[in-house]
């Protein structure tokens, strides 16, 4: 029938359009660590593991790894120590920058002395005075440059087995969002119809984390099939076994920026797409 919709190829590579909530569920998750983090700190456990558990089969496929760390800090007691781990770490970091840069300072001073020229012996005498104390100043501040360093080195190893968390609770979280997901945020957190209030998930947006605004749409979404090569199975006539080929298929064509699958254009008014044609030329010139 002339009527009859085409149907679409298997080879065909949907792209889906861009869509917001990728970069919205980046943000839920830096909320749901933090939150995680500060009820176990008020010793609110099993709420915290419930929490945890009711969110993982939507996190976990996307922050598998990351997820991992909050079925390792499990208590109150396990929190409390990342944290003082972290301080005695951030602590040994700056003392260190100070002491690098009072080692620099009697550097500079002792090159100034030693490159002056002095022809009086008593100005001499006490050019090389200066000289011994900047060594004794300097051999006394490597020294505890050495000790820091193992101190720090020590922190830093005790929380080796929670590589992600440490990250998470040291240094404020990075998200970028478009000015379309942004929207979205800004009108959710501002809505006051809502019985409860969503005051301490400001806070933490607010104090954990740090919000980079790009005037932009919403990325594309892309399939992790598209980015998978083309398999081939093949059997050993020897062993007998099983063996996969991994190629890359040059007829598959992939539209990587396309908001819909490849179509002819003779059969373009025939097609009949399970979703809305999207038209981003008009939409975002």
């Amino acid at each position: 029938a002339p009527n009859q919709a085409k149907k679409i190829k298997p080879d065909d590579a949907f792209i889906l359009p861009p869509s917001a909530k990728a970069e919205l569920l980046a943000v839920t998750f830096a909320l749901l660590v933090h939150t995680y983090c500060e009820l176990l700190e008020v010793g609110m456990e099993s709420t915290a593991h419930v929490l945890r558990d009711a969110f993982q089969p939507v996190y976990d496929p996307l922050y598998r790894n990351e997820y991992m760390d909050l079925f390792r800090c499990v208590s109150t007691e396990e929190i409390m120590k990342l944290n003082s781990h972290n301080s005695q770490h951030l602590e040994a970091l700056t003392n260190l920058k100070t002491i690098l840069a009072q080692i620099a300072h009697y550097q500079t001073k002792k090159q100034d002395v030693q490159a002056a020229k002095i022809d009086n012996e008593q100005v001499a005498m006490k050019a090389k005075v200066r000289i011994q104390e900047f060594d004794q100043n300097i051999s006394m501040l490597r020294q505890k440059h050495d000790e820091l360093s193992l101190r720090a080195t020590a922190a830093f190893d005790r929380m080796h087995d929670l590589p992600f968390l440490r990250r998470a609770r040291t240094v404020r979280w990075q998200l970028t969002l478009s000015t379309t997901s942004y929207g979205m945020l800004a009108s959710f957190l501002n809505n006051t119809t809502m019985e409860e209030s969503l005051l301490a998930m400001s806070v933490l947006l607010q104090t954990k984390c740090e919000l980079h605004i790009e005037r932009r749409d919403p990325l594309p979404f892309t399939p992790s099939c598209i980015l998978d090569d083309n398999r081939d199975t093949r059997r050993d006539p020897r062993n007998k076994k099983v063996r996969i080929y991994s190629g890359i298929n040059e007829n598959i064509l992939v539209n990587w920026a396309a908001p819909l699958p490849y179509r002819n254009p003779d059969a373009m008014e025939e097609e009949d797409l399970p979703f809305p044609k999207f038209h981003l030329d008009d939409d975002y010139p």
